[in-house]
């Protein structure tokens, strides 16, 4: 499948507590990664988002291998405005090939960033990811208060979409 055209905001629909949270795509700066995670979008994948554990407040969200494998380019997307020290609100995207992540499969993941002092390490250290998108200002109040709230109650149901 190819990646899909990319819209200007994706919407992650965090199902079990009915929040919506809407990301603008920064397209000048990450065109690669937006064509993958719009293409990924456009399947509208039920994914589970785990709050992390080395990363600090950020909620973490793997695509299955069958869903990314599938867009062209997922696998091969270049250092777009990479960053492993992100800012609240900001959207991720990091590939993890298969061995990686204490040799297990392949990684597809997507990162929200819901607070201060968040950085991207990994059990191998620091691991930029591609900063492809910012939350819209009046949803972070939203992810931070569901951010906070997955620690204690766990994985969470979400729907991926893009909006025009």
């Amino acid at each position: 499948m190819s990646a899909g055209a990319t819209t200007d905001l994706l919407v992650f629909e965090f199902v079990d507590h009915g929040v919506a949270v809407r990301a603008r795509l920064n397209t000048a700066g990450a065109p690669n990664t937006c064509a993958v995670v719009g293409g990924i979008a456009s399947t509208e994948p039920a994914v589970r988002a785990y709050h992390a554990i080395f990363s600090g407040r950020q909620l973490g969200i793997h695509v299955a291998p069958e869903v990314a494998g599938e867009i062209d380019g997922a696998r091969e997307v270049p250092p777009e405005c990479a960053t492993a020290f992100p800012a609240p609100g900001d959207v991720l995207w990091q590939y993890c090939p298969p061995g990686k992540m204490d040799g297990g499969p392949e990684i597809f993941d997507l990162a929200l960033c819901y607070g201060r002092d968040t950085r991207i390490l990994m059990p191998w250290g620091f691991s930029p990811a591609n900063r492809f998108a910012q939350v819209v200002d009046e949803d972070l109040p939203s992810l931070a208060k569901l951010g906070a709230t997955m620690i204690e109650t766990g994985a969470e149901n979400v729907r991926i979409r893009s909006v025009a």
